[in-house]
């Protein structure tokens, strides 16, 4: 509204950018800290929907109401859905400060990098496929559908970002279920190298376009399970008091992944075509995998903090599942 000149949208750019990286972090310490103990991969797997949802209902409804009232009427609709939020967010109840935990005498502090690298590692080699693909599927898929590729190509980032929605609120409850974090991380990890890597050769082989559907369910389903694993595990490492750092360590790595994929493949577009630049996002992902891997055998003699999630969640019984025979009778 106020002008396309570089300086004005460079300087609005950064103001909202802000304001969407604090809210991004802050929304997810919220829910380390409301919501009961038992629920909290549910609930983080919950934001994930919501966060998802509106992602998918937005962007094409702002993109067709671009054609019928123009520009200018769609920013406003999208600053009015903005302070909506912001009453919304007035109703949230007041959460009293975390007190640090007291020093231990004998107790062994470590720095807060060696708790969350493996989670943040794993996260970012996935997103960095991410921002290959956001950026550079239509194009490719013009290979497959000269035609009407770069319209299937928005399609298939759509059907991503689905399977990455259920994916990420099925990882949150198996969390709940097993009372721990990250024993689905391993699997998706593969999940989503595997679906690259299928993006490679479709485009290699010239497959038929409906093949890519697989793949981007594949990976999407990957990415979603992923994001919700490495949150809940640096929740689940980190003390209560450095919940919001926890957040912010997420984020920093989701974004951080999301940025370096765009650029670095980016670069080797130059020199190279689609199939192998996927090619290579796959083994990207695996060396994430590796490091969790590495993390599972020694991680058995990793120091923590006290007063982290792992320990309150000890504290919490989890609602066990009887069998009819099984289920304890009342006493008479």
């Amino acid at each position: 509204m106020l002008g396309m000149d570089p300086v004005v949208l460079l300087t609005v750019s950064a103001i909202r950018g802000v304001g969407f990286g604090a809210l991004s972090v802050a929304e997810a310490a919220i829910v380390a800290e409301l919501v009961p103990l038992r629920l909290l991969g549910s609930a983080t797997g919950a934001l994930g929907l919501v966060v998802g949802a509106a992602q998918m209902l937005a962007l094409p409804t702002g993109l067709a109401l671009v054609d019928l009232i123009g520009y200018n009427a769609v920013y406003a609709i999208g600053a009015v859905v903005g302070l909506s939020a912001l009453f919304a967010s007035l109703l949230i109840p007041s959460i009293p400060t975390p007190e640090a935990e007291p020093a231990t005498t004998g107790a062994i502090r470590v720095p807060t990098w060696h708790l969350v690298l493996v989670p943040a590692l794993a996260l970012m080699f996935v997103t960095t496929a991410y921002g290959a693909i956001t950026n550079f599927l239509p194009a490719s898929m013009r290979d497959l559908d000269p035609v009407r590729g770069a319209a299937l190509g928005g399609l298939m980032l759509g059907l991503s970002n689905f399977a990455a929605m259920i994916s990420r609120y099925y990882a949150g409850r198996v969390m709940d279920r097993k009372g721990q974090p990250g024993t689905v991380l391993i699997p998706f990890q593969v999940a989503a190298a595997a679906g690259v890597l299928m993006m490679a050769i479709i485009l290699a082989l010239e497959l038929p376009v409906w093949t890519m559907l697989i793949a981007v369910l594949f990976y999407g389903a990957g990415f979603g399970a992923v994001q919700n694993e490495a949150l809940t595990l640096m929740f689940y490492r980190l003390p209560r008091d450095k919940a919001s750092q926890a957040s912010a360590i997420w984020n920093i790595s989701f974004d951080g992944g999301t940025g370096l994929g765009s650029t670095f493949y980016g670069m080797l577009l130059t020199t190279m075509a689609f199939a192998p630049m996927f090619g290579l996002a796959s083994a990207v992902i695996l060396i994430g995998l590796a490091v969790t891997l590495a993390d599972r055998r020694l991680g058995r003699h990793r120091v923590v903090e006290v007063n982290n999630l792992a320990v309150r969640l000890k504290s919490v019984q989890a609602p066990r599942r009887y069998r009819v025979s099984e289920r304890p009778r009342p006493e008479r």
